[in-house]
């Protein structure tokens, strides 16, 4: 499994952890789907080898970024840490590998 692949499995699991009773207070979202949405369509561009959705990504795993303010008040603050920095060291590999 490619690091881009093993992101685009992290993103999924994020995506997976969405539903309609999200807590979305801390984040730009109004509902879930926006951004479940959003992650299909990053997954999509992943794919497609468009790399500059990771810098995307990496704020959104950066510290009170839009993961964090999602996971914590919905109760899986301690996945999205091992989540968060398993993104981060596939990041730093992908991005000393371009």
């Amino acid at each position: 499994m490619t690091y881009i692949q093993v992101i685009i499995e992290i993103i999924k699991n994020i995506n997976s952890r969405l539903t309609d009773q999200t807590n979305l207070t801390w984040t730009k979202y109004n509902r879930a789907y926006e951004l479940k949405s959003e992650l299909e369509k990053d997954i999509k561009e992943l794919d497609n080898g468009n790399l500059k959705i990771l810098e995307k990504l990496n704020l959104n795993f950066a510290p009170t970024g839009t993961f964090q303010e999602i996971a914590i008040p919905n109760g899986w603050g301690e996945d999205f840490i091992l989540m968060a920095n398993d993104f981060d060291k596939l990041y730093e590999k992908i991005k000393a590998s371009t």
